[in-house]
């Protein structure tokens, strides 16, 4: 077997730090996609959560009267904010909502609590946030 003379080595070595360098954009490029898909998805829950939460201050319930559903949203919210809006995981927020699924107090198909008005398809997504009947 002949020995690589030096101009080979180089060249060889330039190809696979070409290799590497083009592997690399690739992943950086994916990885950004990804960051920009997850903080577009972030910001689209949590507007999405915040509107819904208006929707219920201005919506009229029979039996919630609108201080409580006002309070329940200050409350929740200021609680969302303490923790930088943090979301909780998919996993987390669906066996939430499966639990206010079979809640009597759930006014479907809205998803509203009887209890503290809130729509509990955005509430069960919130970091932090709780049942007001502490069944989550």
């Amino acid at each position: 077997m002949a020995e690589e003379t030096p101009e080979q080595t180089i060249e060889k070595l330039k190809g696979e730090s070409e290799y590497y360098r083009n592997k690399f954009i690739e992943f950086k490029t994916k990885f950004i996609d990804l960051e920009r898909s997850t903080l577009r998805y972030k910001i689209t829950t949590k507007i999405d959560a915040v509107m819904s939460f208006l929707v219920v201050m201005l919506s009229a319930e029979e039996g919630m009267s609108f201080s409580k559903r006002m309070m329940s949203f200050i409350s929740t919210l200021y609680m969302w904010a303490k923790r930088g809006f943090k979301l909780e995981d998919e996993q987390t927020a669906k066996a939430r909502l499966a639990i206010c699924n079979a809640c009597p107090e759930i006014r479907k198909p809205n998803y509203q609590c009887s209890i503290c008005g809130c729509l509990m398809k955005n509430k069960t997504k919130i970091s932090g946030a709780s049942c007001p009947l502490k069944k989550w």
